[in-house]
């Protein structure tokens, strides 16, 4: 959670300095710091599906309750208790001053890039493409 919770300091950075996101950046730091998790998640069924640990966990039928669920665990996390502050107020009494937008975005664009590898690398692994077909 430690790395979500960074991520969701300097995605909320961003929220509060965009000027048509200072209005509700709770709303798009939720929704990024969603699809991160989903990327995350979904390479961990993918990797458990390959090995034969899982069947389709998720039917066609269910996938959008599962998405809703996975959406609504995360969106609980930071809204409980209003645990968005608490974590929004640690990371910046850290740092003397905020970061810079560069900084920011590039560890956003980072960390999308790496889930995005990952899940794709997961995908061939489960689908016994590439490297993996002679597993």
């Amino acid at each position: 959670m430690i790395l979500y919770n960074l991520l969701f300091y300097h995605i909320y950075e961003l929220a509060l300095r965009s000027k048509s996101n200072r209005d509700m950046p709770m709303f798009i730091t939720i929704t990024v710091i969603n699809l991160c998790f989903m990327f995350n998640i979904f390479s961990v069924f993918l990797v458990l599906e390959g090995f034969g640990l899982i069947g389709n966990l998720f039917p066609d039928e269910t996938k959008l309750v599962g998405a809703i669920v996975f959406i609504g665990i995360v969106s609980m996390y930071y809204l409980f208790g209003k645990r968005y502050k608490r974590i929004y107020e640690h990371y910046k009494s850290k740092r003397k001053n905020s970061p810079s937008t560069f900084k920011a975005i590039g560890i956003v664009v980072m960390y999308y890039l790496v889930s995005g590898i990952v899940l794709f690398i997961t995908a061939l692994f489960k689908n016994k493409d590439w490297l993996f077909n002679s597993l």
